[in-house]
């Protein structure tokens, strides 16, 4: 039996690669969540520290302290899109989409990131899920901080 948390992400692996998937509502306007997407300041509050050239062709680069994934911006729509490639010294290039859609007074985020190497999958979804309740924390106001254990527990729930 899968267990399911609010939030939960999904998984998809083909012969492609795989796809991780998450949908998420924010109960602020879409300005407010594209600031905590795009400004390094915010960035560093729920992703990690990193720097962002805001154009298409602009270079992002997240700072890790397990590595630095480097990217470059592919598609760019003000306050409802934003794409890049994301590099972290593999083999292959994997990409990151962000959408935001004005849902009520809120915000519907749609993250998709593909072509990811089908065994870092989990990996993949278990820590964007864990970045994802940080931003909500950071657009909130109430910032969360990373926990390896949580981390951990999420990486067993989306490998079941």
């Amino acid at each position: 039996m899968k267990t399911e948390l609010p939030g939960m992400g999904s998984i998809e692996r083909t012969a492609d690669g795989a796809t991780v998937r998450f949908e998420r509502h924010f109960p602020s306007p879409p300005a407010e969540v594209w600031r905590a997407l795009t400004d390094p300041a915010q960035l560093a509050l729920w992703l990690s520290d990193a720097s962002v050239e805001l154009q298409v062709g602009g270079a992002i680069e997240v700072r890790f302290d397990d590595g630095i994934m480097n990217g470059t911006i592919t598609d760019l729509a003000v306050e409802a899109v934003l794409a890049y490639s994301w590099h972290e010294g593999q083999s292959s290039e994997s990409h990151v989409r962000w959408e935001l859609l004005p849902s009520g007074s809120g915000t519907t985020l749609r993250l998709t990131h593909v072509k990811l190497a089908p065994d870092s999958a989990t990996g993949f979804g278990a820590g964007w899920h864990h970045h994802l309740d940080r931003l909500e924390g950071v657009v909130a106001g109430r910032p969360i901080e990373w926990n390896s254990h949580t981390f951990e527990e999420l990486e067993r729930l989306y490998r079941t």
